[in-house]
């Protein structure tokens, strides 16, 4: 006979499992530190690349002024510009990296746990009702 609350919890932890994803579980195998260190780093990669990436934009499109005007052109300003433009690009985005990464770890965390509690629920629910057969056999036939 089919036991409705097993129905229903395997149905609950179908759903946890497909919301959660293999996503949440593959982060939560990390520790937090290696998991927010990681996004800082491919951050710092990705904003350094994007960064020179907008500063040669910037440079291609003023390029005919720049060789027209390049004896007005104060380098030491420009170069003092782009330093510090390049690291309040990258604190910003390392705090909002940061922010972002320990979010989502604390989500999964709390996802994971519930799905985790309910396969222990299950699991109980499951091998409860096997050690209540008669004879000592499991439902596989085997004895304990």
């Amino acid at each position: 006979m089919l036991d409705e609350k097993k129905i229903r919890l395997m149905t609950e932890l179908a759903r946890l499992e497909s919301k959660i994803g293999k996503d949440e579980l593959r982060i939560v195998r990390r520790q937090r530190s290696d998991y927010i260190g990681l996004g800082l780093l491919k951050n710092f990669v990705y904003t350094t690349v994007g960064y020179f990436l907008v500063w040669g934009v910037i440079i291609a499109y003023n390029m005919e002024y720049l060789l027209d005007n390049l004896h007005k052109v104060k380098i030491l300003a420009v170069v003092v510009e782009f330093i510090v433009g390049y690291l309040i690009f990258i604190i910003l985005y390392s705090v909002i990296t940061w922010i972002g990464r320990r979010r989502r770890y604390e989500e999964a965390q709390r996802d994971a746990a519930q799905y985790h509690a309910g396969l222990e629920e299950l699991s109980r629910r499951y091998y409860g009702e096997m050690e209540k057969k008669p004879g000592g056999k499991t439902a596989g036939g085997k004895g304990t």
